[in-house]
């Protein structure tokens, strides 16, 4: 075993395992040595904020428990009251004394007591960690950083149809599917004439539109939809297919089926919000510290009040918390392994790159749960 670490003793003392004399020795340490009372006062908002100590167990990891519940909220409402503890003790002031603390049982005393992930998604542990970019990529497509469906140059086709679903999903939005290839006579014709008349745009604005190669991607689709050449088939915002035609249609009949599709109710998100938002994930994604991270997360749930665009940030969210994630099962396993300093130096290595980050508390608390238990905990993952 490894020498204890100042961060050894302060969990200790978080925990309430150190005799009188080590106590009161950190204690003056703690007064003497700003450095090492900062560091005492964040790890004890960390623990200590929010919710109640967990209790002891014995029990090694052997699954992950799923819990649907409403989202808590923000753990940093409670740092005011922790940091007021903290002052409290390096002033000396410390209203129990080790023998009113109480006394951990022998063998295990609590079969189930695993430590709640309400931040970290153990699922999205799989996911491309922040640095490597394309977490945003979960709940918006690249596509949505500055799309609009019509322009200077007129309609604008994103080229693919998991794209153009996926889009058409976060933004509450219609979708057309246009079933072309590049060298139709008739696609071009399309392209060069019809979809370039301002007339389209105001209709068009509530869609997202899409072209499909129909001897690729759309080769299925076409099969099952071939009334004319080329094809077109609309979805409406449940996805379902709501109206197909074929053949090249003049302004007035392209028109004319975007508005009955899109009806006089029609309220999609907003494309300037759809954008900002998407602008505010890609900020997330490629953050230089969990600060900028958090804050442009929160950006980004802020302009996302309408519900589809508000599903699509919650999944990017999550997905975020795939670093963290990562680190609780590579240390889950070294634990399992014997392993256990290995265990909580990975931990202590994702709480340094996750400092003042939503996903600390939690990682904090499995490292504490690690430590006092010598064994890695159960988690609880509640969604």
């Amino acid at each position: 075993m490894s020498e204890r670490t100042d961060l050894d003793r302060l969990y200790d003392l978080a925990a309430g395992r150190l005799d009188d004399a080590e106590r009161a020795a950190l204690e003056e340490r703690l007064a003497a040595e700003p450095e090492l009372a900062a560091v005492w006062s964040d790890l004890d908002a960390v623990l200590r904020a929010g919710e109640e100590p967990v209790p002891p167990c014995d029990v090694p990891f052997e699954r992950l428990t799923l819990t649907d519940a409403p989202t808590p909220a923000s753990w940093r409402r409670g740092i005011p009251l922790a940091a007021a503890a903290a002052v409290l003790l390096v002033a000396g002031v410390w209203s129990f004394s080790r023998a009113a603390r109480p006394v951990r049982p022998e063998g295990p005393v609590c079969p189930e007591a695993p430590v709640r992930l309400e931040a970290i998604a153990m699922a999205a542990g799989d996911l491309p960690a922040a640095a490597d970019g394309a977490f945003a990529g979960v709940g918006l497509p690249a596509a949505a950083l500055g799309y609009a469906p019509a322009g200077p140059r007129g309609l604008r086709f994103l080229d693919g149809l998991a794209e153009g679903r996926q889009l058409a999903a976060a933004s509450g939005r219609p979708l057309v599917v246009f079933l072309f290839e590049p060298s139709c006579p008739l696609c071009q014709q399309l392209a060069a004439t019809t979809f370039r008349d301002p007339g389209l745009a105001a209709a068009a604005d509530p869609f997202v539109l899409a072209r499909v190669r129909a001897s690729g991607e759309g080769a299925e689709l076409f099969k099952t939809h071939a009334v004319g050449w080329p094809v077109f088939v609309l979805y409406g915002v449940d996805g379902q297919e709501v109206a197909t035609f074929g053949g090249a249609p003049d302004v007035a009949k392209l028109r004319d089926a975007l508005v009955k599709v899109a009806g006089p109710d029609l309220a999609p998100v907003p494309w300037p919000t759809v954008r900002a938002t998407a602008r505010a994930l890609r900020v997330a994604e490629i953050a230089r510290d969990a600060h900028e991270r958090d804050d442009a997360l929160e950006r980004a749930r802020t302009l996302a009040v309408d519900a589809p665009l508000a599903a699509a940030v919650a999944a990017a969210t999550r997905a975020a918390s795939a670093p963290a994630a990562r680190a609780l099962r590579e240390a889950r396993d070294l634990a399992a392994s014997g392993a256990l300093d290995a265990a909580r130096a990975r931990l202590d290595a994702a709480l340094v790159v996750e400092r003042g980050g939503r996903f600390e508390r939690e990682l904090a608390a499995v490292r504490a749960r690690l430590v006092a238990d010598g064994a890695f905990p159960a988690l609880e993952e509640v969604r």
